[in-house]
Parts: structure tokens; sequence; C-alpha cells
């Protein structure tokens, strides 16, 4: 089955053509407005990891001031003598130059705590991460500790003594302050800085939610990136409220914690949403009105087209005094194809009228043909009555009175007086016999004269004339050429021709005879016969005179003419 193929006209082709030649201009917009979305991405993440680094310097350093400031003491003479009393002193007088300290504490070479300031007992969580510092021999920080109104961590350093670990030292620190330092660090920046410990555990955020125990940060890709001690930048969906954050993630290696600088991307991308928004919109209505203009445009130029098409489709149904108006052709290529299609039009219309009067000519001459056929017909019919007549009054008379004259000279020739009559009759009938073969011979003559095609016209008419309209008496003829009459030859009629005793004719030629094509002479001979005929029947004359005329022609060489006068 084959499906038919959609055609579309001229104005929605253009109007295609129109939003064909936009798309590339949709299709730049669109690019740009991702690039601009990709410019601010890019633009965000470099801020975050700027961010992240400024961050993880700042918690560094501030690491770092713990650890220095516990290896000065551990390097004291307080603590290298192991004196009770000095080392009490020391503490107190290092936590009130360090207020970002909350408590000193140092364990003994067996791991228990030997003296701690504020005098408290110390949390099971600080004492493990101080042995764990006294067993390496390293700087441990810990994880998250205390509750959530208060949260700790603890950073501890081996003592150590004629280069042998004998205990350790420890300083507990509140989140808050290292918060502070943080904000501190990146207070010009707005982003949502989070420090988490080993255990993805929130140290440090900007809202005390994000501190909730049921929160899952290490099922976040981006956090376990991190703490496998990655850096980079990512989106990543915050578990706490379940948003997407796009930020930068740097890990803090002194401590093993990580650093997240995120920012809520709703927020950040709100400007270039926007602003791509109201590009999309602004490019919408330029398109929409762009396509408007087209359908106008395209409606404008092709109704000029339109209308030629309507007067092509009427003139197509016959109606030819059909013209494109003056009023709606344009100066420019499709007025002058109106007004070719006018000029077209208007010598269509003149051809129309033309073979309209040729069309009537050609039926009037069909219907004068038809009355010459029709004519032909008759004439054919009237000859053919002619000869029929003419066989039936006298050759089958003459063959009738042949057998009766025959019959008679049997009957003489077996009766009494046979011996006068038999001669008599059989005279008789040799002489109608005689008279029937003429008078057969002149019927085929009639039908068509053999003499014609042998010997030409001048001999077929003198045949004609000798052997249906004899004269007596030679006719007094003007001009020059020769006469002819019944005499000429000493023909004398038969009797079965006595109708025709009315009417003497003869043959004038004038000019040197010559032969002409078949058809003419043919044409001549018959016209001649028909004449004389129409004389004999109608004219009521006496005598008629044949004139053949000879001329010389300049076209074909030579021409003929015939005349009958009565």
């Amino acid at each position: 089955m084959q499906w038919p193929v959609p055609v579309l006209s001229l104005r929605a082709k253009l109007v295609a053509f129109a939003c064909i030649t936009l798309a590339p201009v949709a299709w730049v917009a669109f690019l740009t407005a991702q690039n601009y979305v990709s410019a601010t991405r890019a633009q965000i993440l470099s801020s975050s990891a700027a961010t992240a680094n400024v961050a993880v310097a700042s918690i560094d350093d501030f690491v770092s001031s713990a650890e220095r400031l516990l290896l000065i003491l551990a390097s004291s003479n307080a603590v290298q003598s192991d004196n009770p009393a000095a080392i009490q002193e020391l503490f107190v007088q290092t936590l009130r130059l360090s207020p970002e300290y909350l408590s000193l504490y140092m364990l003994d070479a067996s791991g228990r705590v030997a003296r701690r300031v504020p005098d408290e007992a110390l949390d099971p969580d600080e004492l493990r991460y101080g042995q764990q510092a006294q067993r390496e021999g390293r700087t441990v920080v810990s994880g998250r500790l205390g509750s959530p109104a208060r949260l700790t961590a603890v950073l501890a350093v081996p003592i150590r003594r004629n280069q042998l670990v004998d205990g350790a030292l420890g300083v507990e620190f509140a989140m808050e302050r290292l918060q502070r330092t943080v904000a501190d660090a990146v207070m010009r920046e707005h982003a949502v800085v989070l420090l988490l410990d080993s255990n993805a555990r929130v140290l440090v955020a900007p809202e005390s939610r994000l501190y909730a125990e049921g929160i899952d940060w290490m099922s976040v890709p981006t956090v376990q990136a991190v703490l496998r001690g990655e850096q980079g930048a990512a989106e990543y969906r915050n578990p706490a409220d379940g948003r997407v954050w796009l930020g930068a993630y740097a890990p803090v290696p002194r401590a093993g914690w990580a650093v997240l600088v995120s920012y809520l991307s709703d927020v950040m991308f709100a400007p270039a949403q926007a602003a791509a928004q109201t590009a999309a919109l602004s490019l919408a209505g330029v398109l929409l009105l762009a396509v408007l203009m087209a359908f106008w445009l395209a409606a404008r130029f092709t109704q000029p087209l339109e209308q030629v098409k309507v007067a092509a489709l009427s003139i197509a149904q016959g109606h030819y005094d059909q013209r494109v108006p003056q009023a709606i052709r344009p100066h420019d290529e499709i007025g002058q194809l109106a007004v070719a299609f006018n000029q077209m039009a208007q010598a269509l219309h003149e051809q129309m009228v033309a073979l309209q009067s040729a069309r009537q000519e050609i039926e009037q001459k069909a219907g004068e043909l038809q009355q010459l056929l029709n004519r032909s017909v008759r004439v054919q019919e009237d000859e053919r009555k002619r000869i029929a007549q003419d066989i039936h009054d006298g050759i089958t008379q003459m063959l009738v009175g042949a057998i009766y004259e025959m019959q008679a000279a049997r009957q003489a020739l077996t009766g009494s007086a046979a011996g006068d009559l038999a001669p008599e009759k059989i005279a008789s009938a040799l002489s109608l016999v005689s008279n029937t073969v003429s008078e057969i011979r002149r019927v085929i003559f009639d039908l068509h004269p053999t003499v014609l095609d042998e010997l030409g016209l001048v001999p077929a008419l003198k045949r004609l004339i000798e052997t249906n309209y004899p004269h007596p008496q030679p006719l007094s003829l003007q001009g020059r050429g020769e006469r002819l009459t019944a005499e000429d030859n000493g023909n004398r009629p038969s009797a079965s021709l006595a109708v025709n005793d009315a009417l003497a004719c003869s043959l004038q030629v004038e000019g040197t005879p010559q032969r002409l094509s078949a058809a003419q002479e043919l044409a001549l001979y018959r016209i001649a016969q028909e004449a004389l005929n129409n004389v004999r029947q109608h004219a009521q004359a006496r005598q008629a005179r044949i004139t053949l005329q000879f001329d010389h022609d300049a076209g074909s060489g030579r021409r003929a003419s015939a005349a009958v006068l009565s």
C-alpha cells in the first residue's frame, strides 16, 4: 500500500524555512545558557575548593598549635623531673593563657592519670586517646567527644625521657572554639563548612540539626572519598535535609578529619536558573514573534500567488476571461509573474475564441460536406435508377423482342409457311440482338467509359455525344477548334435512342488538346455528362454545345475547363 505524500503549501514551506532558520539561533541560545550554568558551576567549585583549603589550613594550624604546646610542656623541666607541684602550676598557667583549651592531663609510665587540671575525673575516651599516644609514640587526635551540648576533642602527645616514651600529655579543647576559628577563616564566604571526624561524625557545623546522631554521613560518596584522603569537588545529597549540595572536599591529614565546603544548589543556581529562564522566555517570545512575522510575511508574499492559482484554476474550468486583479499585483517578480500570467491568459482567450470560431467553421464545413455527401449519394442513386431504367426499357425490351422473334421463327420453321416467315423473323431477331449489344455497350460506357482511360477526355466526350446525343446537321460554332456531331463518323442512332432525338449536341475544343490527370479528366467528363442530363431533362432545349478549353497554367503547366451551353 502506497501512502499519499503530504503536500505542503508555499506558505507552510516559508514558515518552516523561517523556523529552520531560527532553530540555530535557539540552539546557540540554549548552549549559551548551558555555558553560563557550567561557568557558574565551575566558579562555585573553584570558590569551594579555595574555601576548603583555607578551612583545612585553619584547622591544621589549630591542631598544630595544640600539638606544639603539648610538646613544649612535655619537654619542660617540670614534666621531665616529674615534679607534681611544678606540673600543677604549669598546667594552671597554660590554661590561663590559652582559654581555647578546657583541660590538661598527664599520664604516668603505666598509663594512669598522674595529674589533671582542673582536678576532675578523666573521661574514659580522653584516657583512651592518651594511652594510644603513649603506646604508639605519636601524636593522636580524637574524634568527637562529649555531648551535643558541649562537643570536645582531645589531642595527646607522648612524653619522652632519655629517648624513651614515659607517659603522655593530653589537652581537651571545645569544638565551639574550633568552629569560631573556622568561621573567622571563611567569614567572607557564604558556604556551609562541615568538619567530620574519621567516623563521619560532625565536629563543626553551622546548624545544630546537623549534629544529630541519626544522620548517616558515611553513606555519602563524597564523605567516603574525603575520608580516604582524596580531594575534589562534586554534587551530593545531604542526608540531613535530602537536598542537593555542591561543593569541595579536602582531608585534614594531621587529625584524620574531613572538611566539606558546600553550597546549596537551589540557592547558588537560582540566579543562573532565573537568568536562564528569563533568557528562555525572552527567546521564546522572540521566536514566537519571529514565527508570527514569518507567517504574516508568508501570507502577504503568497497572496498574489494564491490569486494567480485561483485564476489558473478558474481558467482550467473554462472561464477564459479570468484575470489577476491589478490591485494585488506587487512591483516585484511576483507582480511580473502576474502580468505574464494575464498576458498568457489573454493569448489563451484569443486562441480559444479563434478555436471556437474554427470549430464553428469546421462544423459548418462538416454540415456542407454532409450535404454534399448526401447529394452524392442521391446522385449515385439517381444514376443507378437511370441505369436500371435504361436496362429495363432498352436491353430487357430488346432481349424480350428477340426472344419473341426467335420463337416466331421456330414456329415458322415447323409450320406450313416456314419458307416465307423464317428468314424475316430471324433477320428481325438478329437486328434486336445487335441493338441490344449496342445498348449494353452504351450502358457500360455510361458507367465508366474505357475510352477515357485509353484515349483521353476529348475522345471520351466525342463518344458520349455520338452515342447519346446525335445531331442530324452540324452546328455553326465560333472560335477555333474542332466540331463533332453524331454524323461525323457516319454512325446513325439506334432505334432505342429515339428518346434523345429531341436534343442535338455538338463538341467544340479550343486550344491544344492534351492529357490531364485521371481524376481531372474523370471530373470534367462527369460534369459534362451530368450537365447534358440536366439539359435534356429540365431545359427543354433542342440543341446543346460542349466547349472544352485548354489553357497553359504557370503552376501546373496545363489547365482545362469545360462549359455546356444549351
